[in-house]
């Protein structure tokens, strides 16, 4: 991936479509699976929500502009409760589901990773990226899987994979 920093911020008021749980469920057990914990209800469904949200993003900025990433404050105080976070996403569920996405073999995301810079007081975001194969993998699902939205022509013609979706 190429950095370009134009990349927009996480929105989070935006989340996959529920006739994807079928999609999403799976990767959403294996996160939780891969903490090592008993398994909790209410901590899949978090991840569940979290991966939800991270993949509508990443198909909405790949959808827009493929070059562009989304843009994504990591830090303990970047997803508090209010008006402005509406599924109530939590710091933990997201940092899990990147975390899981960025170390699967091969990549499911790719992402350049944030930083803060003491001496100057700035803070970089962090920057994922959707992969080859998870927009792959999500096309195929959407195609095969899903038949009341209507497939169209992609729009991006440099990446026949992503069409708009239409309903």
């Amino acid at each position: 991936m190429i950095y370009n920093g134009n990349s927009p911020w996480l929105d989070r008021t935006l989340r996959l479509s529920s006739s994807l749980d079928p999609f999403v469920s799976p990767i959403a057990e294996n996160i939780a699976k891969g903490a090592g914990k008993q398994r909790r209800e209410h901590a899949v469904h978090n991840i569940k929500t979290a991966l939800s949200v991270i993949l509508a993003n990443l198909l909405r900025s790949y959808a827009l502009q493929p070059s562009h990433g989304i843009k994504i404050d990591l830090s303990n105080d970047g997803f508090l409760k209010g008006p402005f976070n509406p599924f109530e996403v939590g710091i933990r569920a997201i940092r899990k589901v990147v975390d899981y996405l960025v170390g699967s073999n091969p990549p499911l995301i790719h992402k350049r990773g944030g930083n803060f810079d003491k001496l100057r007081g700035v803070g970089y975001p962090t920057e994922l990226w959707i992969s080859e194969r998870l927009l792959k993998n999500v096309t195929n699902f959407i195609k095969e899987n899903i038949k009341e939205v209507k497939y169209q022509e992609p729009y991006n013609q440099s990446n026949p994979l992503l069409g708009t979706l239409s309903i």
